[in-house]
């Protein structure tokens, strides 16, 4: 119960975010999407030292994506993984997917959503690792807060945050960024991540919203630590696209 307050905490926090006057968000650098673009894809894959997973989904606003309203995001992913156990290294591969229903705020220069659904997750291990209460298929609630902000014309802040209710599986990042050459948004971040037993924390550089056609880049490269003491670079990549 403490780790579902803690999440539902998080997920608060976004909802009062969401409350902010027009003033407190600067104009969006890029024009706003037409409201006719109802679809926003995006994929991404993530690269460290212990692993690796590619992902990939959609959000649906029925109403547009420039407008509040209801949303539906579902999004599966795959990874491959390995850690130390006692004197044995155990190689994990996991797949994973999630189907929720939501809704977005969205104001000049602001934008912030909130959704809640189901959460499927199966994982394998190799050699079998009886300690470990993941291995198998779950299914459970997942929630997700998202939070972009321009509070000035040449600056950005972006926050998200995800719990799952599958061994307490919590994860947040966020970011802050100056934009360069009137093209994409460069600055530091942080991420970190738990689920009862591994903990992960993130320190680097990203860039945001770096857009080629109709397709809209972002990449983070920095250094990860975790609490079984192992360090080394971690490579974020991801793409989306508005239809």
């Amino acid at each position: 119960m403490p780790r579902l307050r803690a999440g539902l905490g998080a997920l608060a926090m976004l909802v009062m975010l969401s409350g902010l006057p027009v003033g407190a968000c600067a104009e969006p650098a890029s024009p706003p999407s037409a409201v006719s673009q109802q679809s926003l894809l995006f994929s991404g894959a993530e690269l460290w030292r212990t692993g690796g997973l590619l992902y990939g989904g959609f959000v649906w606003s029925p109403g547009g994506l420039s407008a509040d309203g209801f949303a539906m995001k579902v999004s599966s992913g795959t990874g491959r993984y390995h850690y130390r156990a006692g004197a044995r290294t155990i190689k994990g591969r996991q797949v994973f997917s999630a189907a929720m229903p939501g809704w977005r705020f969205k104001q000049p220069g602001f934008e912030a959503s909130l959704f809640a659904g189901m959460d499927l997750r199966g994982h394998r291990f190799d050699p079998a690792d009886r300690e470990n209460s993941l291995h198998g298929t779950h299914l459970g609630l997942k929630l997700v807060g998202e939070f972009w902000c321009e509070p000035a014309a040449a600056t950005m802040v972006q926050s998200w945050t995800t719990w799952s209710s599958i061994d307490t599986n919590y994860a947040t990042r966020s970011a802050f960024g100056w934009r360069l050459f009137e093209r994409l948004y460069l600055g530091p971040e942080v991420q970190a991540f738990t689920n009862g037993r591994y903990r992960q924390f993130r320190f680097g550089l990203h860039v945001t919203a770096w857009r080629t056609g109709h397709v809209e880049w972002s990449a983070g490269l920095g250094y990860a630590r975790d609490n079984t003491k192992t360090s080394g670079t971690y490579l974020r990549l991801g793409l989306q696209i508005r239809r």
